[in-house]
């Protein structure tokens, strides 16, 4: 929230499987000694951002993906159902 709060406009998220059963990903800078935190907080903490700030948009989301498919799965229904209509999906064909 304190890089929101200061302006950024675009947010590094550094995403790994984790080693719980949840099959929530973490973030958290890779083979160093950060916190980790749930990637659905993050999300969360995005979204209230948002709904809060409407006039920030548009913030944009830069995922490092380090995770294997269920948990690629896992972020996707997380951005999907958190973000909803927030959530820029380009149509099939505009690529």
């Amino acid at each position: 929230a304190a890089a929101l709060q200061r302006g950024c406009k675009c947010l590094e998220i550094d995403c790994w499987d984790s080693d719980s059963k949840t099959n929530n990903p973490m973030v958290y800078h890779g083979y160093t000694v950060t916190s980790k935190i749930p990637f659905d907080e993050i999300i969360s903490c995005v979204k209230a951002y948002v709904d809060a700030n409407p006039e920030t948009l548009p913030i944009i989301l830069s995922l490092e993906n380090h995770c294997t498919h269920p948990f690629q799965k896992t972020m996707a229904q997380t951005l999907e159902t958190t973000l909803g209509d927030a959530l820029y999906i380009p149509k099939p064909g505009m690529l």
